[in-house]
């Protein structure tokens, strides 16, 4: 979190680190991050969805609005299903990192030194 490393920001600034490199540390942080995070769920979905897809989860006993199911549903997986979504993931973790980057980079040694604690 920004504001828990505030005073680290704070002193990064404070022995010279410049604005831009400040954002670009927040953002690289955030990207590898959402990398790890992809591949470890990539790996994970791609094991549980194996299982499911050879075993089937089994609905046949819930009734929902009247709907029930006959039949274990098996899921399939797609190639697109581990291209699509960690992108996408990736893309919003960015963007979402792009606000917390600028303020850590617009902010003053002192104040951010100031605010952590």
């Amino acid at each position: 979190s920004l504001h828990e490393r505030m005073f680290e920001f704070g002193v990064l600034r404070a022995i010279g680190t410049r604005p831009m490199k400040m954002g670009q540390l927040i953002l690289y942080e955030a990207g590898s991050l959402v990398v790890i995070a992809g591949i470890i769920g990539s790996i994970l979905g791609f094991i549980v969805t194996g299982i499911f897809s050879m075993t089937g989860i089994d609905y046949t006993g819930i009734e929902y609005a009247g709907v029930t199911f006959r039949e274990p549903l098996y899921p399939v997986l797609t190639v697109i299903q581990f291209i699509k979504y960690p992108l996408l993931f990736f893309i919003f973790t960015i963007i979402t990192a792009l606000i917390p980057a600028w303020s850590a980079a617009k902010m003053k040694p002192a104040e951010a030194m100031r605010k952590s604690f």
